[in-house]
């Protein structure tokens, strides 16, 4: 294992291995724990997709790769989507509803 990137870490991550589908992370949070760095992960796509993993392993290249990198073989992501409810319904609190004057959505 080489390492590859420094603390704090790099805010976009790419699983050469997808995770639940997913290959493109962003980092939520970070810090260290028992004397351990970690990093929390979250898939950019789909929010209930989240990781939290050690400092260490996300430094592995051959796990782990600093941003987003095109995967060429997404297929495990393609067969992960068909269980996903890809509903188009925006949440009450998603900003996109119009007309922008009812009540109960937040300004932007």
């Amino acid at each position: 294992m080489s390492s590859q990137s420094s603390w704090p870490p790099s805010m976009s991550w790419t699983a050469l291995a997808p995770y639940k589908g997913e290959s493109h992370f962003v980092a939520i949070t970070y810090g260290i724990k028992a004397g351990k760095r970690f990093v929390n992960l979250v898939s950019v796509l789909y929010g209930d997709i989240f990781l939290s993993i050690t400092f260490d392993e996300l430094n592995d290249l051959t796990k782990w790769k600093p941003g987003w990198i095109e995967i060429a073989n997404e297929s495990t992501r393609t067969n992960f989507l068909k269980t996903k409810d890809l509903s188009l319904i925006s949440s009450e609190d998603s900003g996109l509803p119009l007309p922008l004057s009812l009540k109960g959505f937040r300004s932007w």
